[in-house]
């Protein structure tokens, strides 16, 4: 058995996707005037009461409340990745420090 416990496909599935909504925002909106552009830096864990995260990166600190996040529109083309992790996720904070940092966890046995 892994360290942290055997790792359940909806566990699995839910945290990737929280995860993969987390990764294009970043990329989709991260910008900087450094010629050697963007990097991001990913941390993730396995441990035996939940899954967590940190995702950093070097672009410019954007503004990010995540107080009060609602899916958009039906209609709408873009505007859910926020929404959809908080959904997922226990606990997400965004703060900045020479770039952003994502720091993340769910509960295991949801």
């Amino acid at each position: 058995m892994r360290p942290g416990g055997e790792v359940s496909d909806d566990e699995r599935d839910q945290f990737s996707l929280a995860v993969s909504e987390l990764l294009t925002n970043m990329i989709t909106h991260g910008e900087t005037d450094d010629a050697s552009g963007v990097r991001i830096n990913a941390c993730l864990c396995v441990r035996p009461d939940r899954l967590t995260g940190t995702l950093s990166d070097t672009a410019q600190e954007a503004e990010v409340v995540l107080d009060g996040v609602r899916m958009p529109d039906p209609m709408a083309e873009s505007g859910r990745g926020l929404a959809i992790s908080t959904m997922i996720l226990d606990s997400l904070e965004h703060t900045t420090d020479t770039g952003n940092v994502w720091s993340f966890w769910r509960s295991r046995g949801h």
